[in-house]
């Protein structure tokens, strides 16, 4: 498909899409997963074989969210795994844990990269102006 016709993007944000929705209205199976993870995984490596692709997929915004969905597949995946092996007391102290945890790491990732201008949304500097 990409070789062939360059409007692949369109395919590729599309699947991503529906198994999206699919999350949402609670109709994940493992057939959706083992279907999905293999599409992108094998989606992903023929099409970094085509010459003008190259390294696209994986660095371009226009891939990312099959790379996003990809993610998300796989930790809900896990955290259905974790589901059926815990109690709901442990899954729930767990759970909420991993989503403090989760939090704290992404805000903490924001704060150093708007720091040192690698991302430009807020300026944190003006919070904590250092002498030098």
């Amino acid at each position: 498909m990409v070789s062939a016709w360059g409007g692949y993007v369109f395919i590729i944000n599309l699947i991503p899409l529906h198994v999206f929705v699919l999350l949402l209205m609670q109709r994940y199976s493992r057939r959706v997963y083992i279907a999905y993870s293999t599409f992108y995984i094998v989606g992903l490596i023929l099409s970094m074989q085509i010459p003008f692709v190259g390294f696209q997929p994986i660095r371009t915004s226009e891939h990312m969210a099959a790379a996003g969905v990809f993610a998300l597949l796989q930790a809900y995946a896990f955290l259905q795994y974790l589901k059926d092996r815990l109690t709901r007391q442990e899954f729930q102290t767990l759970f909420f844990l991993g989503i403090s945890l989760a939090a704290c790491v992404v805000f903490l990732t924001v704060i150093y990269l708007t720091y040192t201008g690698l991302y430009r949304h807020f300026d944190f500097r003006l919070l904590w102006p250092l002498k030098t």
